[in-house]
C-alpha cells in the first residue's frame, strides 16, 4: 500500500500541529539578549515544531547568531557563525534542554569567542514572567 501525499494535506498537517502546541509554550515567548562588541539586541523566539524556523541577527563586527526553540523535544537549538572573507564558519552549534521551571532567572548562558580576532558574543535567554 502506498501512502501519497499532497501539497494541501501537508499543509493542513502544519497547521494542525501548530494548533496542537501545549497551551502554555504556545503562548511563551522565549527572550534572548545578544551581547558583542558595542551591540546589544534583543531575539524573542515562539516554540515551534519546525527545525527550520530559525531567527537571525546579523552583528556589525561579523558574527551571526540563529537560534530555533522545538517543541518535541523542549529544545533550544543556538548557532553562532563568523564572517570569514567570502563565507560564514560555523563557530558554535547548542543544543539545550529547556528546564522545567525557568521564571524568573536566565536559563541559559552562552559566550563564544572568535579566536584571535579577540572578539566575543555573550547571550543570555529566559522566559518571562507573567
Amino acid at each position: 500500500m502506498t501512502l501519497t501525499f499532497f501539497r494541501h494535506q501537508a499543509l493542513l498537517a502544519c497547521a494542525w500541529g501548530t494548533l496542537m502546541l501545549p497551551l502554555s509554550a504556545a503562548s511563551q515567548v522565549l527572550r534572548c539578549h545578544i551581547e558583542t562588541g558595542e551591540q546589544t539586541h534583543t531575539m524573542e523566539l515562539s516554540p515551534t515544531y519546525d527545525a527550520y524556523d530559525m531567527r537571525s541577527l546579523d552583528f556589525d563586527n561579523g558574527f551571526r547568531l540563529s537560534a530555533v526553540w522545538l517543541v518535541p523535544k523542549q529544545q533550544l537549538k543556538t548557532y553562532v557563525y563568523f564572517s570569514a572573507q567570502k563565507k560564514r564558519a560555523l563557530i558554535s552549534q547548542q543544543v539545550l534542554r529547556l528546564p522545567q521551571a525557568q521564571c524568573p532567572s536566565s536559563f541559559v548562558e552562552q559566550t563564544v569567542y572568535a579566536g584571535t580576532l579577540e572578539r566575543e558574543l555573550h547571550m543570555a535567554c529566559h522566559l518571562p514572567c507573567e
